[in-house]
């Protein structure tokens, strides 16, 4: 990995920070004619990477697997105390120097999903794929639906964007909060990511005990809210060693992800634990027939626990031109193991 006080390593963080399957929302901006369903860039550029995700549902006890996503996400970075970037990174404060550090990266990434299979050009910008998922109603009773992901609309009707925010400090050897745990080269400490956003979940296809039950088109949780963190870490200048932030201690590398294993960072992979709350659905039903309470009684509620893998960052795989994106390069993560637990 590029050393990141480089030019050219602060261009490889801006453009592949992307893949963060985060969540929030993203300021309002007039459509782009090239790509009409995307809000107007901010950033430096665009990056895209697969993920995978896990949900835990408490009504059904059970862990869903959804599919795999491909998504990008244009990026800000500005280095840490220069003025011209406030107002860009928000808030403000994230301009300004960690304590003994010599540069800082602060960036913020807006993430889409994108259909892999076509031109990025016409892509939504706004729908996960659908995933077929299998649970149990009641904790007893076996059923099958078809859930989709969607990101909320803007004042402009353009998809608000999935956000998340992480800052990269540097420090000279020997100084700053890892002291001597790299007493031959700089380093750097990985903050905690910031993971956020609003979504909202359509059903459809629903199947409880053999019984297929209509729901319509428009059977819908609509505004659940995402919160999670990707732990950090320390790393050499050269990103061959790695220690944990809380104790110092040394941590394995998943050269899968491209992060140390269980910890993140936005311009490389690794693994985000969050908690989405899922509001009741509403619109379920045909004919006079309201299942919402029904569908609410097996998929709403709160602080669901949710677990996204990002695939290591592509070089193939990022340009300042959407379009020149290779989406075949995009990484995907694969299945991941069902936890032994709810937490």
């Amino acid at each position: 990995m590029r050393v990141l006080g480089t030019r050219l390593r602060k261009a490889a963080v801006a453009t592949s920070v992307a893949a963060t399957l985060a969540i929030a929302g993203g300021a309002a901006a007039e459509p782009d004619s090239t790509y009409p369903n995307l809000p107007k860039q901010l950033g430096f550029g665009m990056v895209g990477s697969g993920t995978t995700t896990l949900a835990y549902v408490r009504p059904s006890k059970q862990w869903m697997q959804l599919a795999d996503a491909l998504v990008v996400a244009d990026t800000i970075v500005a280095l840490a105390g220069n003025p011209s970037c406030h107002g860009v990174i928000e808030p403000p404060e994230r301009c300004e120097l960690a304590p003994n550090s010599y540069q800082g990266f602060p960036f913020t990434a807006r993430v889409f999903p994108v259909t892999p299979k076509k031109p990025i050009e016409s892509s939504t910008f706004r729908t996960f794929p659908p995933v077929k998922i299998r649970t149990v109603a009641f904790g007893t009773i076996p059923a099958t639906a078809t859930v989709e992901l969607r990101l909320r609309s803007g004042a402009d009707g353009l998809p608000e964007p999935l956000v998340a925010t992480t800052d990269d400090d540097y420090y000279q050897r020997l100084l700053g909060p890892c002291g001597d745990c790299f007493p031959t080269d700089n380093y750097h400490r990985i903050s905690d990511s910031d993971v956020r956003g609003t979504l909202d979940v359509r059903l459809s296809e629903l199947v409880v005990d053999g019984v297929t039950m209509n729901v319509g088109p428009r059977c819908e949780a609509k505004g659940a809210v995402l919160r999670g963190r990707g732990e950090g870490y320390f790393s050499n200048q050269d990103n061959t060693a790695w220690r944990d932030l809380s104790t110092g201690e040394p941590l394995d590398f998943d050269s899968r992800l491209g992060v140390p294993v269980g910890k993140y960072n936005a311009a490389l992979g690794g693994v985000i634990r969050a908690t989405i709350d899922v509001p009741r659905f509403v619109g379920c039903g045909t004919g006079g027939e309201n299942l919402s309470p029904l569908v609410s009684s097996v998929a709403s509620g709160r602080d669901f626990p949710v677990v996204v893998t990002q695939a290591k960052a592509h070089g193939l795989c990022w340009n300042t031109v959407p379009s020149l994106i290779d989406l075949g390069q995009c990484p995907y993560v694969g299945e991941m193991p069902y936890p032994t637990n709810n937490g």
